[in-house]
């Protein structure tokens, strides 16, 4: 079994060499928090935890600026899967279809978004997971509550033409028994364990915000990694963002105006693109098929075709 670095929450992937992958997590400085002042509501808070079936592991806060290593026994050229390329968005490609930003020159990096970093040297990139929404409980058209279960949703990046499936859960599948975390050997246990399996060893990198009192179909905060790569800020005040914004209100008037006073507060004239769900492009279920008559019920196992 190959150890797999899970990552979940707002990450940037950069390939600097052909046997690194840095994974950014990122967070701007402004919204750290500190003693006495009030907690900034999409501060994200970054943390690692290990499972190799050695006992219970609590998460380990990553401080702002820890530089966490994962080193397999050999350095690997990184490789990238058809999941990866197909369902991780690239800046560069978000900016390009953005005809205010394609014709817009790229700054310098800016470290005042960047929290914590993991450096991994190699492995193969995957998307395990990709953004569900729970339409049933939240309807994104204030429609009935329990009409449909949760379901793949398609988003688009407000001021760009990208729309589509985007991953939630990135992993990083290295082909080796051990990794050593900073220095530290990390390595598979050989026993069962209610923890990951015997022969495997999970790490799990977190970099999420807190909670929210109801799920939330828009990431604003996406406009982070555009500024932690140098993007300045664009006119998206428009059609498609007054067409959001009526959504957004439908949705939670009261939730849509906290986020736009935090992250917008200078209004959509100087902003970046971010994600949003669609609302009636969420991936439709199959419905159960009425039963057949008890003659024509096919009682035999599943039976299927394969290939060598």
């Amino acid at each position: 079994m190959p150890v797999r670095i899970h990552f979940r929450g707002l990450i940037l992937f950069r390939f600097p060499e052909a046997q690194k992958i840095v994974a950014e997590l990122i967070s701007p400085d402004y919204a750290e928090p500190r003693p006495g002042d009030r907690q900034h509501p999409h501060h994200h808070q970054s943390e690692i935890q290990v499972l190799d079936g050695t006992g219970p592991s609590a998460p380990r806060p990553l401080r702002r600026g820890d530089v966490v290593s994962i080193n397999a026994p050999k350095d690997t050229n990184y490789q990238t899967s058809p999941s990866f390329d197909q369902y991780v968005p690239s800046l560069r490609e978000i900016a390009a279809h953005s005809d205010q930003m394609s014709a817009r020159a790229k700054g310098p990096w800016n470290d005042a978004y960047l929290r914590s970093t993991v450096i991994i040297n190699g492995g193969l990139l995957r998307v395990r997971s990709v953004v569900t929404w729970d339409a049933s409980g939240f309807p994104l058209d204030g429609g009935r509550h329990g009409n449909s279960p949760a379901r793949p949703g398609e988003l688009k990046f407000l001021g760009s033409d990208l729309q589509g499936n985007m991953a939630n859960e990135v992993v990083v599948e290295i082909d080796a028994a051990s990794v050593k975390i900073d220095g530290a050997p990390v390595k598979q246990s050989g026993k069962p364990n209610p923890y990951t399996s015997s022969d495997g060893v999970e790490i799990l990198i977190n970099n999420f915000e807190f909670q929210r009192t109801k799920p939330t179909p828009w990431g604003i905060d996406f406009q982070w990694l555009f500024m932690r790569a140098g993007y300045a800020p664009v006119n998206l005040d428009g059609a498609e963002y007054a067409r959001f914004t009526a959504a957004a209100n439908k949705y939670d008037g009261k939730l849509w105006d906290e986020d736009r006073t935090t992250l917008l507060a200078k209004g959509p004239g100087e902003a970046l693109p971010f994600p949003y769900l669609v609302a009636n492009r969420l991936t439709p279920l199959t419905p159960l098929m009425t039963p057949k008559p008890a003659a024509e019920i096919d009682s035999r196992p599943v039976c299927v075709p394969a290939k060598e």
